[in-house]
Parts: C-alpha cells; sequence; structure tokens
C-alpha cells in the first residue's frame, strides 16, 4: 500500500502535457508518473496499427452518425418553427 507522497513542481504546460499523456494511456496522472519513473512498473502498450485504424474507423462512423443526427435536430426545429408561425398568426385579433 502507498503512504508516501513526493510534491514536484511543473510549469503549466508540463502539467498540461502529463495530464495529456496519462489521458492517452487510461490512467491517472500519479500513475502515469509512476509508470514513467520507476523501474519495472507496469506500462500500457502503445496501441497497434490495426487498433488506431479500428478506432479510425468507430470516430468516422460516431460523426457520420452526429452528422444525421444533426440533421434531424435541423428539421425539427424548422419544423417546430413553422408550428409557431402557424399558430401565432391564428391569435391575431381579426378586424
Amino acid at each position: 500500500m502507498r503512504k508516501e507522497r513526493l510534491t514536484i513542481l511543473l510549469t503549466p504546460k508540463e502539467k498540461r502535457g502529463v495530464i495529456a499523456a496519462a489521458a492517452r494511456s487510461g490512467v491517472s496522472a500519479g500513475e502515469w508518473v509512476r509508470q514513467s519513473i520507476l523501474p519495472g512498473a507496469a506500462r500500457p502498450a502503445a496501441p497497434t496499427r490495426e487498433e488506431i485504424r479500428a478506432l479510425k474507423g468507430r470516430a468516422e462512423s460516431a460523426l457520420a452518425g452526429l452528422a444525421r443526427a444533426n440533421e434531424k435536430l435541423d428539421s425539427a426545429f424548422a419544423e417546430i418553427a413553422a408550428t409557431k408561425r402557424h399558430f401565432a398568426r391564428r391569435r391575431r385579433p381579426r378586424p
């Protein structure tokens, strides 16, 4: 069980770099630092080209789905606006 604490000072840019690297590795910033400096610490393997290709495909699929969802939302908002105009015209007092 870890009981000891070590405090290090970083520039804001260095801290952002550590946090970004940890996020890419899927671990906390503290775990990323431990893995980086301790001999024998478990280090996640870099993703293979095939894994990167698969993730890229998933991202592209998600973006395509997002585009379709945005089109549906645009259509729904246009229909709502038309409905509001319709009822606004009906509320106008007649001479």
